[in-house]
């Protein structure tokens, strides 16, 4: 019992510097992009939501349009941020509705 004791004691010093650490983020703003250009309604979803997350997080949410061929550039952007939290990505909910269900016609 006391070996456990001494392993949960040393897990929770070796953790608590990362508890610390999420307790910080966002501590810099948020890049949410939007592979659309800016006036359509994908943009105005991402300007509501980026408005929410702002008043959420106290961390400002900057909209990043990028629209051009179908998406891909934003998305591909996306795709080569930063793996660091501070960039996201927004699609379009119909688009992941059609992925959903060709996946569900492709698995049977």
């Amino acid at each position: 019992m006391r070996i456990l004791g001494a392993l949960a004691a040393g897990l929770s010093v070796l953790l608590w510097p990362a508890l610390a650490a999420a307790q910080d983020f966002p501590t810099k703003p948020i890049r949410l992009i939007v592979p659309f250009p800016p006036g359509g309604p994908n943009d105005i979803i991402a300007r509501v939501i980026g408005q929410r997350m702002t008043e959420l997080t106290k961390q400002r949410v900057v909209i990043d349009n990028r629209g051009g061929q179908a998406g891909v550039l934003g998305t591909d952007a996306v795709a080569k941020a930063n793996p660091d939290g501070y960039t996201i990505g927004r699609d379009r909910a119909g688009d992941a509705r059609r992925r959903e269900q060709r996946s569900r016609q492709q698995h049977g």
